[in-house]
């Protein structure tokens, strides 16, 4: 039986005001990012950086790739990073001792089942070397989209295995369902897609971006599901709509996933409904930022770039409001 609390409606507009600087190892605000690198856009780790150095956190980026542009380009030119590589920039970050001062790890695109599977080993390395310091691993799933995958099959399974060692996964509707097996069309099925992540040792699982279908006629919006393991059956689940913007803005998750960990460092997880939704605002807030500079609707690809510069000095407080309820119940 799941535990639900009382219906309450957040709408968050009220603003967080990031502490001062301190140095990073007092506050334990540094991050090992691994994932992908674009010279032109905002995607992966040029998409994350940002948004995590205006909330004062120090991260260190592994690149999975290196290209010219993301994918949604006809071209791409580049470099994509293999295991020898992957284990011997680990290696040198080991060798100096920098392993223990990651309070997060967070990863994203990895377009290599062999790497993903080695992340595994490097999240029980970090919390070794930590010993009594904690570890927060979010898992940004990243395999595609609206139907369409982004990654080679293979790394699909791969991700399947690491689930045991992801205390947060952020998977869109899309990769919910390539991960559990489970047709995500609403609320219902996003909560027996999130049950598969709890199954496989995933605490904190978000499922975004699927329709709402409670949403008043001519109101399009998404629903996003917050799913918490509390017990062997035990749930707290929190949901929640976000406007729908036509058009297709690349890195979006990237920037959420981000945020959710700045917010969550803030927050903690009793607050993982608060975390969430202005992580949420912060996405949204980015993307009217690139619609109002002409990235609308059926625009190129190029004028759909995030405006990430458009996120300094509001990071910490998103001024679009996210509508989320708290919600516990049978």
């Amino acid at each position: 039986m799941y535990l639900f609390t009382t219906l309450v409606e957040l709408i968050l507009l009220s603003a967080l005001v990031p502490p001062p600087y301190e140095p990073m190892a007092e506050q334990e605000k540094i991050v090992l990012s691994i994932q992908s690198h674009v010279t032109h856009g905002y995607v992966g780790n040029k998409a994350a950086t940002f948004p995590l150095q205006l909330h004062g956190f120090d991260v260190d980026a592994v690149n999975t790739v290196s290209l010219s542009n993301h994918s949604g380009y006809p071209v791409i030119k580049g470099h994509r990073m293999d295991l020898e590589e992957y284990e011997t920039i680990l290696a040198g970050l080991e060798a100096n001792q920098f392993l223990p001062l990651y309070r997060y790890i967070l990863t994203g695109y990895i377009n290599n089942d062999a790497v993903v599977r080695h992340v595994q080993h490097t999240v029980a390395t970090v919390k070794q070397v930590r010993a009594a310091g904690a570890v927060t691993y979010i898992c940004d799933p990243v395999l595609g989209d609206d139907g369409r995958l982004y990654c080679r099959p293979e790394v699909v399974d791969a991700y399947r295995a690491i689930l045991a060692c992801a205390d947060i996964a952020t998977p869109n509707y899309f990769e919910a369902e390539l991960l559990s097996g489970v047709h995500v069309a609403d609320l219902a099925s996003a909560a027996a897609a999130a049950d598969y992540f709890h199954a496989q040792g995933t605490r904190i699982v978000v499922v975004k971006s699927f329709p709402d279908k409670t949403a008043e006629a001519g109101a399009r919006r998404l629903r996003f599901l917050i799913s918490v393991r509390e017990g062997e059956a035990a749930r707290r689940r929190y949901t929640g709509t976000v406007p729908y913007h036509e058009g297709q803005y690349t890195g979006t998750g990237d920037v959420f996933a981000a945020s959710l960990l700045a917010f969550y460092h803030a927050h903690g997880e009793a607050h993982i409904d608060v975390v969430v939704a202005k992580a949420m605002g912060v996405v949204q807030d980015l993307i009217l930022a690139t619609r109002r500079t002409g990235g609308v609707g059926g625009t190129s690809l190029n004028s759909r770039e995030l405006r990430r510069h458009q996120l300094s000095g509001q990071p910490a407080a998103p001024a679009d409001g996210c509508h989320c309820r708290a919600r516990r119940g049978g």
